[in-house]
């Protein structure tokens, strides 16, 4: 099981601990160069695109630690890393009004604090923090609902090939029955033919598409 972003684990050897530090702080200063990430003040924050590109680079570090991780995964792992950041700054401030004497003031042990504290200057009030939040599931949710549309138009799409595919089929054999000569009546062959058609729709479009060439038949002059 894979221990909590910044957080030590008893279970690795102190190399693959190094490697797994090496990479995280390779992780946060990916994400820092990438500001419409995580400034809420630039206009930038709201480009949809630019911000799946940059989660798509940040996943590709992210996998030397967590091969199997996805964008959502990584997201998560980033709301874990500020959450715990806005902690320790809480901590901090509330030693500087409670405390006596500079030697009181809190300091942070864990050395990934000190690697988001790009993050500083744009730490916003809980309430604003939840408008934010709200904001980026709308997005997922409208980056969801166009992939939908897109695989729903896609199915009626290959349906309409394939129904048209079947009409043709259909007219191919409408006609061949129309010009062979045979010794029984057309009709029968038809019938028999209607109910060798299992599919209930299959045999209402053979119904209708037979009922359309007779149509034109008796339109031929």
């Amino acid at each position: 099981m894979q221990s909590p972003v910044g957080s030590p684990s008893s279970s690795i050897s102190s190399e693959e601990e190094e490697t797994r530090k090496s990479i995280l702080k390779r992780f946060i200063a990916a994400y820092k160069s990438m500001p419409e990430l995580w400034n809420i003040t630039l206009r930038q924050y709201s480009d949809r695109d630019k911000k799946r590109r940059g989660y798509e680079a940040l996943l590709q570090i992210y996998v030397r630690l967590k091969a199997q991780a996805t964008i959502e995964y990584i997201k998560k792992q980033i709301n874990t890393l500020r959450s715990n950041y806005r902690k320790q700054l809480k901590k901090i401030k509330d030693s500087k009004r409670t405390g006596s004497s500079a030697e009181s003031v809190y300091e942070p042990s864990l050395w990934i604090f000190y690697e988001l504290q790009f993050l500083a200057d744009v730490q916003i009030p809980e309430k604003g923090r939840s408008s934010i939040k709200q904001n980026e599931r709308s997005e997922d949710m409208q980056q969801k609902e166009g992939t939908d549309r897109t695989e729903k138009a896609t199915k009626r799409k290959a349906t309409g090939n394939q129904d048209n595919q079947d009409r043709q089929q259909l007219l191919s054999m409408a006609r061949e029955y129309l010009t062979k000569d045979d010794e029984y009546p057309i009709g029968k062959i038809w019938e028999a033919k209607l109910k060798s058609l299992i599919d209930p729709q299959q045999r209402r479009l053979a119904e209708k598409y037979i009922n359309d060439i007779l149509f034109e038949a008796n339109r031929a002059p």
